[in-house]
Order: C-alpha cells, then structure tokens, then sequence
C-alpha cells in the first residue's frame, strides 16, 4: 500500500497539533461493525498520515470440542477464510492512499492483541459496535469489554451505521468534559484532531441538577462554566480551532447524547479516569453508557 502524502492542515500554518496518532490498531472480525471502526480509522490515519494495523484473531481453544482431525481442519478453514477476507480489506478502494497492514494471528485474545499493541507501539485501537435489540452492545461482547478495561491507549469504538456511510471525515467534534485531570489529554486530542479539519469543534458540560432551577440561576451557571472550558482548552486551540460552547442541565449521558444528534456530531471525545481494573469492572459506567448508545463513533481516553 502507498502511503498517504496529504499534508497536516495547520490553520494559517501556525502551531501544529500536540498528539498526533501514527499507529492504529483495528480490532476486525470481518462484520458489519468491524468495517465502521475500520472506515473511522481510515478517516483519523488521513489527518495524521498514519498507519492502520487490521487485526483478526482466531481464539485458541475455539475447536477444542471436536476431534483433533477435524479441528485442525476447522483451524486450517478459519485461517483461510481471514486471509482472503483481509486481503479483500486491503484491496478496497478506501485503502489505497494509506498505508496498511493485516495480521491474521492465533491464540488468546486479549493476549494477543496486547502482544500486538506492544511490538507495533499501537497509539490508538478502533473497534465496533453492533445493534442489539433496544442498545448497543460491542461487537466482541465480553471480549470487547475486557480490551475497554485494559487497554491503556485511546480507544475508538464505532456503531455499524458508519459502515453504510461515505466519506466519512469525522470533523464535526464533541468534546465532552467535567473538568477533572483525566480530560486535559482529551483536550489535548480534540485540539489536535480539529486542527487537522475543517470542522468545527464544540466542548460540553452538563450539570447534573433538577431541570427546575431558575432560568437566571442557568445564565449565571453558564457564562461560569463556559470561561472555565475556555481555560481548559490549549491556547492554541481556542487561537486556531475557535470551538463553540454549550452547557446543559439533567443527566450526563442523555444530554451529551442528545447534544451528539442536534449538533450532528461525527465524533465524541471523553477522559476517563484512571479506575481499578478488576473482572467486569468497566472504566465508567457513563462513558460505557455513550459508547453503548451513540449514534456516531466514541473516543474515550484514559488518564496515565
């Protein structure tokens, strides 16, 4: 694959972005899912020139309850199956101008994609999500949500409808923050990411009180808030990307995904905090809530 010449945009040539990714990890079990993770990563690898790694694992011990003749039969039509069908994924016209490449790996999975994230110094892993039912559950289920606990790099999940969709840019960026440590890295990236767009970038904070406090208490709360974002962005940021703010009152997840529609957002962005990572015990509940629900691709970023 040749890889990509577009130039970062700099806005007037000024400062360039602080974090850039260069390498992607796209976690693809060849479904519909999977090739909208793929579709986001391509659109983020064209503003930071970056190389997308398209990993398919075939778990170990998947075959183990069939009779060694036919499982290594089975293992050897598995592997066969993922070689043609990444190969198809390279070969597709969206892959052309970037540099890609495909790894069909065997064994456990999360061990192997960590093994993976390591030797190839992976800055950003993207994966799908799937409809399920009322919610959205991530594609690889259990598994899915064990790389949500334990990856340390950014992560970015995507719902299937991005598959269907063309030219996908993801300029339209929505910043969501409460202010804490854990999202000065988030606005280090929004920064980073708007400035390689044309887009427009918007920061959000919702405060989480009754809906029937006073139209003027609102006013006040939201002039406040609104020069605290201010001063929680890059000076650079608000120099060349010139974001838009919004503050809203009720529940976090159903504002910020109400926020994500009206505004048409093509991107989400959320710190987390560092958490304890233990057995089906997830990073936040909130942010797993967006990830679960949104109707357009989540980057959520834990704080080292």
């Amino acid at each position: 694959m040749q890889l990509s010449t577009n130039r970062l945009s700099t806005r007037g040539d000024q400062a360039r972005p602080e974090f850039q990714f260069r390498r992607i990890l796209v976690l693809t079990d060849f479904f519909r899912g999977a090739q909208s993770a793929l579709e986001c990563a391509r659109a983020i690898a064209r503003k930071f020139n970056s190389k997308i790694f398209l990993l398919h694992v075939i778990p170990s011990g998947v075959f183990q309850f069939i009779s060694p003749e036919s499982a290594a039969e089975a293992l050897r039509r598995a592997r066969e199956f993922a070689e043609q069908e990444m190969q198809r994924l390279l070969n597709e016209p969206g892959a052309q101008d970037l540099l890609h490449e495909g790894i069909v790996a065997e064994g456990p999975v999360w061990p192997t994609i960590s093994d993976t994230i390591n030797t190839r110094q992976i800055d950003l892993i993207a994966m799908g999500t799937q409809s399920g039912g009322s919610e959205k559950k991530l594609v690889l289920g259990a598994m899915a949500e064990q790389i949500y606990r334990l990856a340390d790099c950014p992560i970015l999940t995507a719902p299937p409808e991005i598959a269907a969709s063309q030219n996908v840019a993801l300029d339209r960026l929505l910043f969501a923050t409460d202010f804490m440590p854990h999202n000065e890295r988030a606005a280090n990236i929004a920064h980073s990411l708007e400035c390689n767009s044309a887009g427009q970038l918007t920061v959000l904070h919702v405060v989480e009180e009754p809906t029937e406090s006073s139209r003027q208490s609102h006013t006040l709360v939201k002039d406040f808030l609104i020069q605290r974002m201010r001063k929680s962005l890059p000076t650079s940021c608000l120099e060349l990307c010139a974001p838009q703010f919004a503050v809203r009152f009720g529940k976090p997840v159903e504002e910020i995904l109400s926020a994500s529609e009206q505004l048409h957002s093509e991107l989400i962005l959320l710190g987390l905090r560092p958490t304890l990572r233990t057995a089906g015990y997830l990073p936040s509940a909130k942010a797993y809530g967006i990830v679960c629900q949104a109707h357009c691709p989540v980057l959520t970023l834990r704080q080292k």
